[in-house]
């Protein structure tokens, strides 16, 4: 169907209106982050009744200050830690959990096996829980393993987490039957026909599994509160959840910090996640 051009051009002004909704915040934050901290203070904070409350809004600063980012990154070495601590979780769960993901996907969606359909439905069910509903059995399974208020409890749970599992099985059912069959007259080793067979295929997935699987990493709050009792190994996320009602001079510049990794990686890999979820889309033949 030819769309009209009054149309499109409607089409053009809703969407980049709901464009411009959805990146205020951003844009706030970054503008808010170059105001000088106790400008910061004197909008956001009301100093006689002790609580932080929105008083004034200025999205243009009256001067330009990197002063937020001099503290989060150089003087108050607290936030630098906070930030490894995130990347260093981050790259090691979004690796097994890439690992994984695309071990059990490729065995669920080309092995044959009793309860195949089972499995793939338990998988399914286990992506559609929240963390609150598991959050109790995690946390005595963290008890009874010792890994209690250790990165091991987290990057556990990270690792086998249901969504990339689920993802990598509908990206796997894309690559052809006919085709692995004839890789196995070559080799019997499944491993070899996974890494040089089916994963060049679904490369694309992979790139947007493991971009997903990163950015739930990243972006974890009640795993490590639930998790973790050490402050010290406490993830950026975390700092970031309470600085607003603490170090509200500083939050939008630690809100920048927070958001620069998860940015920057959309940008670089954004097209090849994009392209993986419609090859995802192409080959799911359902649950």
């Amino acid at each position: 169907m030819r769309i009209s051009k009054p149309c499109r051009v409607v089409i053009v002004i809703v969407l980049g209106i709901l464009a411009a909704v959805y990146w205020f915040p951003v844009a706030f934050t970054f503008l808010q982050s170059l105001v000088a901290p106790e400008e910061i203070r004197a909008l956001h904070v009301d100093e006689t009744a002790d609580e932080y409350r929105s008083l004034r809004c200025a999205l243009l600063p009256r001067s330009f200050s990197w002063r937020q980012y001099y503290e989060v990154l150089l003087h108050n070495s607290a936030y630098l830690m906070s930030f490894w601590n995130s990347a260093i979780l981050a790259l090691t769960c979004t690796t097994l959990n890439g690992m994984i993901s695309i071990a059990l996907g490729y065995c669920l969606a080309k092995c044959r096996f009793i309860l195949r359909g089972v499995a793939i439905r338990f998988v399914a069910a286990m992506m559609l829980l929240p963390w609150q509903a598991t959050m109790l059995p995690n946390y005595i399974l963290a008890k009874g393993l010792g890994i209690y208020d250790s990165w091991m409890a987290l990057i556990l749970v990270q690792s086998f987490s249901s969504l990339g599992i689920f993802l990598m099985l509908q990206f796997m059912r894309s690559v052809p039957d006919e085709l692995i069959d004839a890789a196995s007259l070559d080799t019997s080793s499944s491993v070899v026909i996974l890494t040089r067979v089916a994963c060049p295929i679904v490369a694309p997935g992979i790139a947007a599994c493991l971009v997903l699987a990163f950015a739930e990493s990243w972006n974890m709050v009640e795993q490590p509160m639930t998790l973790l009792q050490d402050e010290l190994k406490y993830p950026l996320s975390m700092l970031v959840n309470t600085m607003s009602l603490n170090h509200v001079d500083i939050a939008f510049a630690c809100g920048v910090v927070y958001l620069f990794p998860i940015f920057a990686l959309f940008a670089f890999f954004g097209r090849r996640m994009l392209d993986g979820i419609a090859v995802g889309a192409a080959g799911g033949d359902g649950i």
